[in-house]
């Protein structure tokens, strides 16, 4: 079922409340952050766990230390479902990690927070059971959909004379109820025969000798979802001398091995650096981020994408490093990755190798208060919390942010109509003669020119939503030049598309001949006079207009009024929008209506001033659909339109496609050619009207 929208008309000032960003503690460098089931915004810095208690203070301005945690250096958080606050820390020692574990902060009782302490489980040491996790220096921790906590653990080191001793990094997870943790590839499972293959104890942990190297296994990030969990594991060489270059491993939600991996050879990445971070979608995707300022790489349906800078340049400025455990997710698909240089944000939909599937937002571009993300959190989806070098921010950042608050249900518009345009496009229909399909590209503007600081891909969809003649065909747009049957008869479709796309997106208003509204005149300027002639009378590169100027512009202007008097000016679920066309479409379906209409399509239009459609915007993908009602002209067809933002430049990519009412005949072949033609220039033509409204700051 599709749902079936037009358009919400705001006040001007609602455009610019698109990006709302609110900062906290400006000043102060946090590293991660979590929200938990009361909706209070936990984060963690180098000196404590701090807290935004939103439940008691909706108002609350600054997030306050939690004074028993002043000594903990930090390093993951996380909330689970039934009450706690999971903060993973190294003490304050580094790599010795004095004092540092887990803490199960209780978020209604802060007082009641219970030290998770490592087992000594380590060679050369006596084994004692404490809590369960692997070391003292917890980097990343995961709640799965059971209640799982998972933690991922970088190794800790005892240097004191006369031994050096390593705890080596490991993993360790807690089921819900059980009372600890139970960690892998520990030494005592390699004492016990019960040493995993795939994550065996490393070697030298033990005194090692002047010629030793002592190997650590760090682990540095885990991620949990439904069903897997996995984690991204350093190079290490084991006790029995086997090297292990950097990984990914994945485990079943009960610790076991899943018999999956992946490394940088396997996936296609350079030598060099390490996986840093994980995130795992609701659909099961695996992104992960690579260290070295090498990019990421994205696991869908068990094929692997590395992206970088060289594929993605412009998302992915060079210099550009993604920061340890900086990136995470929301249930509609969206990602964030935290840079150096600023917030990537996947929109939940397209290529995860497309430039046109992600946005850049900077300090410069979007008003970020650092280009320094360091770690987010998601809070019911549409509020990114993001911790960054100077402070924090509160943020609609990303593209399925609420644009206003609306209150009408949309999911009501059940119409066959559009059920049965949907169900076409599954369909290879590509082969009939009435088939139509055109494709129109227009940069609307660029953050270097007028209106700069406003052009990104919300702001823009936002300005068409928001005035239905910005994003709906008004009789202005028509061309002025007339399509007659001979010349339609005489076309062939490929060519027509050829050219169209070819003249149409390279338009420009500047240097070409302009109707009184800014947009395109003539479909000769289209056609360029080559191939096709604009009327069988005439030679092949004249221009005819079919009226006046003066003619025209009465014309056009009353039914321009009559178009707005009789269509919504706010968003009304399911309500048909009556399209005006211009005066010389109407005589022409005048002649049309009697002659081929009437005989050989069984008298389908219906009154011929107008067609109906309904306009589907999709706030989640910023899209707009435009569905043809039975009785249009076009009917059954569609008009797709996405706004895109790519390299500081915002654009609309417009595609139409559909079959004609009349069917897969000359008369359906006929509208074909007209639509690839008239379509693209009305298209072409709302898009300059947008450019100029957009420039002028509406």
């Amino acid at each position: 079922m599709k749902k079936c929208l037009l358009f919400l008309w705001l006040l001007p000032f609602c455009l610019h409340a698109q990006m709302q960003l609110t900062s906290y503690n400006t000043g102060t460098s946090f590293t991660c952050i979590a929200v938990d089931s009361n909706y209070n915004i936990w984060a963690g810095r180098s000196n404590g766990v701090y807290q935004l208690d939103k439940l008691s203070n909706p108002n609350a301005n600054s997030f306050t230390a939690l004074a028993a945690t002043a000594n903990f250096n930090v390093q993951a958080l996380a909330a689970d479902h039934v009450g706690n606050i999971w903060a993973g820390h190294n003490g304050r020692g580094g790599s010795t990690a004095v004092g540092g574990g887990i803490e199960q902060i209780p978020i209604n009782n802060t007082a009641g927070m219970v030290h998770k302490a490592p087992d000594r489980n380590a060679e050369c040491f006596t084994y004692l059971g404490r809590d369960g996790i692997g070391t003292l220096n917890c980097a990343g921790l995961a709640i799965d959909s059971n209640g799982t906590v998972w933690s991922a653990h970088k190794y800790n080191d005892l240097t004191s004379s006369p031994d050096y001793i390593v705890t080596p990094g490991t993993f360790s997870f807690k089921q819900e109820g059980d009372i600890g943790f139970r960690s892998r590839g520990t030494y005592q499972d390699y004492r016990g025969g019960a040493d995993p293959a795939e994550f065996p104890y490393p070697a030298y942990t033990c005194n090692p000798t002047a010629t030793q190297t002592a190997q650590t296994r760090n682990v540095y990030s885990i991620a949990a979802g439904k069903k897997e969990v996995w984690i991204s594991v350093a190079p290490y060489t084991s006790k029995s001398g086997v090297a292990f270059p950097a990984r990914l491993l994945k485990y079943n939600i009960d610790g076991s091995y899943a018999g999956i991996s992946a490394n940088f050879a396997t996936i296609g990445i350079p030598a060099g650096g390490i996986f840093n971070g994980l995130w795992l979608t609701p659909s099961g995707d695996l992104w992960a981020t690579l260290s070295a300022g090498k990019g990421f790489a994205v696991r869908r349906r068990g094929n692997w994408t590395y992206v970088n800078t060289n594929n993605l340049s412009c998302i992915f400025p060079a210099g550009a490093a993604i920061n340890a455990n900086a990136i995470w997710g929301n249930r509609l698909g969206q990602v964030f990755i935290g840079t150096n240089k600023g917030l990537i944000v996947y929109s939940g939909t397209g290529s995860v190798n497309s430039k046109n599937s992600y946005t850049l937002y900077t300090a410069a571009t979007h008003g970020l208060i650092s280009d320094q993300i360091l770690g987010g959190v998601a809070e019911k989806d549409s509020i990114q919390w993001i911790a960054t070098s100077n402070g924090i921010m509160s943020s609609t950042l990303g593209r399925n942010y609420p644009l206003v608050a609306d209150s009408t249900d949309y999911h009501v518009c059940n119409q066959q109509a559009i059920n049965d345009i949907e169900d076409q496009t599954n369909q290879n229909v590509t082969g009939r003669q009435d088939y139509h399909l055109y494709r129109v590209e227009t940069e609307v503007c660029s953050t270097t020119g007028p209106n700069g600081s406003n052009c990104n891909a919300e702001y823009v969809y936002k300005l068409m939503k928001h005035d239905a003649s910005l994003q709906a065909p008004t009789p202005w747009d028509f061309p002025y030049d007339v399509l007659s049957t001979p010349m339609l008869l005489s076309a062939d479709k490929n060519t027509v598309v050829n050219m169209v796309y070819q003249h149409v997106n390279a338009f420009d208003p500047a240097t070409s001949e302009t109707n009184t509204n800014g947009g395109i005149k003539y479909i000769s300027q289209v056609l360029d006079g080559t191939y096709l002639a604009l009327h069988h009378l005439a030679p092949t590169n004249a221009k005819i207009p079919w009226l006046s100027e003066y003619v025209d512009r009465d014309k056009r202007g009353y039914w321009m009024e009559q178009q707005k008097a009789d269509n919504p000016d706010s968003v009304v679920a399911c309500h048909t929008y009556n399209l005006y066309n211009s005066p010389y479409l109407i005589n022409d379906r005048i002649a049309y209506d009697l002659t081929i209409d009437n005989v050989a399509c069984g008298n389908k239009l219906h009154d011929i001033a107008y067609d109906q459609v309904w306009i589907y915007p999709d706030d989640k993908n910023l899209t707009l659909t435009n569905y043809t009602q039975p009785g249009h002209f076009l009917y059954p067809g569609k008009v797709f339109r996405s706004v895109v933002e790519e390299c500081g430049k915002v654009k609309i990519v417009t595609a139409g496609s559909g079959l004609s009412y009349c069917g897969d005949g000359t008369p359906g072949r006929i509208n074909a050619i007209g639509n690839i033609i008239v379509g693209s220039i009305l298209f072409k033509n709302i898009d300059l009207r947008l450019k100029k409204a957009f420039e002028a700051g509406h």
